[in-house]
């Protein structure tokens, strides 16, 4: 709660520098990210989906702005869940990491605005795991 109370505040402040139409577009977008995060218990067929394919540790992958978000998911499902997390950028996963994984381990790729590091790490990754998980704004 607290992170995501400062990336809101964060945000905000972002977007007052940036004029009034702006902050306005920015307050929206925070309410929407609202919106789904309250609609999250409504998608427990979905959230069960997921949890069924980790097992082993979890390699978390995100680029840019994504990163801290994607640092912060990890951080909280190792101290929930008590599974080994590691986090890594989108693109460097497929110079070692991404080979070293078990069979069991899951990886979730926090897909960002960079379409074409996304779309090459995914098929890149696709050929070692088979327990991916992407989350993104078309997910």
């Amino acid at each position: 709660k607290k992170f995501s109370a400062s990336v809101a505040v964060i945000s905000a402040l972002a977007f007052s520098i940036l004029g009034e139409e702006i902050l306005r577009m920015g307050i929206n977008k925070i309410k929407e990210v609202s919106g789904i995060i309250d609609s999250l218990p409504s998608r427990e067929d979905s959230l069960s989906e997921i949890a069924t394919k980790i097992s082993g540790d979890v390699v978390f992958l995100g680029n840019g702005y994504i990163r801290a978000v994607t640092m912060e998911v990890a951080l909280k499902m190792e101290e929930i869940t008590g599974i080994s997390t590691h986090v890594f950028p989108l693109g460097e996963c497929l110079h070692g990491p991404v080979q070293s994984l078990s069979e069991d381990d899951a990886l979730m790729i926090f897909e960002g605005n960079d379409i074409q590091q996304v779309g090459r790490t995914r098929s890149g990754v696709e050929k070692y795991r088979k327990n991916m998980i992407a989350f993104g704004p078309e997910r």
